[in-house]
């Protein structure tokens, strides 16, 4: 086994956490890069990567694009997660030995976070999916991406609008930039082989950009958007509110429970939102990050 895990492929490079991701691969330039992406897709890629492109349910083909790579990296956007079953398949058949399944996410070690979503359950089931097929996980934890999270108007701050749910209260949770989330990818996949084997095979990556509580994270937009909160309209409810509120809708067959549900449950004491673990950011020599400056950028991006 060589020194590190040189050979590299990425299902996803161009989505949110994709291109980050790659990005960063692309700067430490220490590994062999294969995009495989779609016959459809129109996503342009640097020089220097390697592009495979085809159909995921192509098995001569993916056994090609797969030969000799040591680790795939699975970003895959929500309507195509069924597919994941069948890339691992395809994955072990190849010999990869490390798969990052399509996680970047909640924590999926989180008891209390999986009774409460089947989404976050199916990441553990996947986990195990890929220990069955005789390949290692590493499952990317992550909590909502700021950046993204402020672009979207989600989790509760609606900069277009300027309205505002608040979830008051001392408790503090992790979010991370999309950024950081390839920073982190990258620095650990560099890391020495032996290291990547003892600390993070079969086991959780741990990013983090800010852990702040919800009001915290509202004063610096407030402060990135030169507002107060005289300018806004806030509602101010417990984020186990929220959580109850998702399971009445979703007991009633309004599947738009799940949102409210999973919204609730970063914000909520005991779901995961704040790390049960001290994130890998040290170890990793992650940069620290501008909450206002973010803030700000991603302010710039504010999709209608």
């Amino acid at each position: 086994m060589s020194s590190i895990l040189k050979n590299i492929a990425i299902i996803g490079a161009s989505g949110s956490v994709g291109k980050p991701t790659l990005d960063e691969l692309l700067k430490i330039g220490k590994h062999n890069i294969t995009v495989i992406t779609r016959k459809s897709s129109e996503a342009v890629f640097p020089a220097g990567v390697r592009v495979e492109k085809g159909d995921y349910d192509d098995d001569a083909f993916m056994q090609s694009a797969l030969a000799g790579q040591d680790v795939l990296i699975i970003m895959l956007a929500f309507p195509a997660l069924p597919q994941q079953d069948l890339i691992l398949q395809q994955a072990a058949k190849a010999g990869v030995k490390y798969v990052l399944p399509s996680e970047y996410g909640m924590d999926s070690q989180n008891e209390k976070a999986c009774e409460i979503s089947s989404m976050i359950q199916e990441k553990e089931d996947i986990q195990n999916r890929i220990k069955e097929l005789g390949m290692k996980f590493i499952a990317v934890v992550t909590n909502f991406w700021t950046d993204y999270m402020i672009a979207h108007r989600a989790g509760g701050y609606d900069l277009l609008t300027r309205k505002a749910t608040i979830h008051p209260g001392p408790y503090r949770w992790h979010t991370t930039t999309q950024a950081q989330v390839g920073r982190g990818i990258a620095a650990m996949l560099s890391l020495p082989t032996t290291t990547i084997e003892r600390d993070f095979a079969n086991n959780w990556l741990y990013l983090t950009s800010f852990h702040v509580t919800h009001e915290e994270m509202f004063h610096a937009i407030l402060q990135a958007t030169s507002s107060t909160e005289a300018d806004w309209m806030v509602e101010r409810k417990p984020a186990e509110q929220l959580v109850r509120e998702g399971k009445e809708k979703l007991g009633k067959g309004d599947c738009s429970g799940v949102w409210d549900v999973l919204h609730g449950a970063v914000f909520a004491e005991g779901y995961g939102g704040a790390y049960s673990r001290e994130p890998h950011n040290g170890m990793l020599g992650l940069p620290e990050e501008d909450l206002v400056e973010v803030i700000r950028t991603a302010a710039r991006e504010v999709k209608e």
